[in-house]
């Protein structure tokens, strides 16, 4: 018996889409329809929800949302960033947050129409999902339905690592063992820039290979860049996400956020929290981890933030360094390291200052959309 059904294409403008029907009974339900005579869109519909995908972009109605991984250095809320365990990015139609009571609030409010530029400029430059459900056990009007799918699926969509993996069958599992309904079916959305993957394996291949790039090599980055059409903000990002995935300067970079997000809490950085922050910096210098990747947490976390000393002696300071500090002893470098700072980002700007200008750019050309929805909380 069939498990699921799927669509795969590509849009004119290298944008891969996996349209995937799964659940019960899926392969006896007519739930698709493509506008030959019009502009090629993809219609996949089921009652109360639909999803179309079309040449520049796609449009929502109903329940359901979009969820990707979270890239290295961007906009996070505060809640997500503490928890080393939330990996992922989960957005719900029609939901708002409440700065008031920190909480989400939902409207019935969900249909809208999303730019392929806007999708892989809010979420991942690669890979993003979108989704909605048919099942008996949502009830009630579309807020209430997006309340109870918050609910269950909400934790684990956050926490998934096949999201990143782009494993679609472990997702599929994942989703429809939480409905606890075997009625129910799933419809999930698969998009894929192929541009921007392209980009992003061709630089994960290079740095991994020895964590430096040939000048060589990132000319032909560079001209691969202009061929697609990749803006320097997506460059940006890629390149310094995928610098944060090697697992050498993962360890390190995390227990650095780690510190810093302790500190933003507090609204501020003791003396000692400062020295370990320092003592995490010279050791990336050994490790050969760019300092883009430090760059872009102290923009996020550590501004403003005023240093402050605390009250107990020296000896026990240097102690509680000891004690506290991560576990990264200078024995557990390679003596053999080259000292020299890889030359991997270059002429790297602010992040956050890029996107800031990058969205007012994006915000000049597009409507507010009222029913894009907001960041669920882990």
């Amino acid at each position: 018996m069939p498990k699921d059904i799927r669509l795969h294409g590509v849009t004119d403008n290298l944008i891969e889409y996996y349209l995937i029907a799964a659940g019960a009974d899926i392969h006896r339900r007519f739930f698709f329809s493509i506008d030959e005579a019009g502009n090629g869109g993809v219609r996949v519909f089921a009652p109360g929800s639909e999803f179309i995908v079309k040449g520049d972009g796609i449009t929502h109605r109903g329940n359901g949302g979009s969820f990707c991984e979270y890239m290295f250095g961007v906009d996070q809320p505060l809640a997500d960033l503490a928890k080393s365990e939330v990996i992922n990015r989960l957005v719900l139609y029609g939901a708002s947050y409440d700065k008031g009571t920190g909480t989400l609030a939902f409207s019935d409010r969900t249909e809208g129409t999303l730019s392929f530029e806007k999708i892989f400029f809010d979420g991942n430059a690669v890979c993003n999902y979108f989704f909605f459900i048919n099942s008996a056990s949502l009830g009630g009007p579309i807020r209430q339905q997006q309340e109870q799918l918050l609910r269950l699926l909400g934790k684990a969509i956050k926490r998934s690592p096949a999201v990143g993996e782009g494993d679609d069958n472990r997702i599929i599992d994942e989703i429809i063992s939480l409905l606890a309904d075997s009625s129910a079916q799933l419809f999930l959305f698969k998009l894929v820039n192929l541009r921007h993957q392209e980009y992003h394996q061709r630089f994960q291949r290079l740095y991994f290979s020895n964590k430096k790039i040939a000048d060589d090599d990132f000319a032909s980055l560079s001209d691969l860049a202009v061929r697609h059409g990749i803006d320097r903000y997506q460059q940006e990002r890629i390149r310094i996400d995928v610098m944060y995935k090697h697992p050498d300067n993962r360890r390190i970079v995390d227990e650095y956020k780690n510190i810093l997000t302790s500190c933003n809490n507090k609204g501020e950085i003791n003396k000692l929290e400062n020295a370990r922050l320092t003592r995490l910096k010279t050791l990336s210098v050994r490790n050969k981890i760019p300092g883009a990747l430090f760059y872009t947490l102290d923009e996020m976390l550590k501004k403003d933030k005023k240093v402050v000393v605390l009250e107990e002696n020296e000896y026990i300071s240097e102690t509680r360094q000891v004690l506290e500090g991560p576990i990264l002893t200078e024995q557990q470098i390679d003596d053999t390291i080259d000292h020299a700072a890889p030359r991997t980002v270059r002429g790297t700007l602010c992040q956050r200052h890029r996107r800031k200008q990058v969205s007012r750019q994006i915000r000049a050309q597009q409507a507010h959309n009222p029913a894009q929805g907001a960041q669920a909380g882990g």
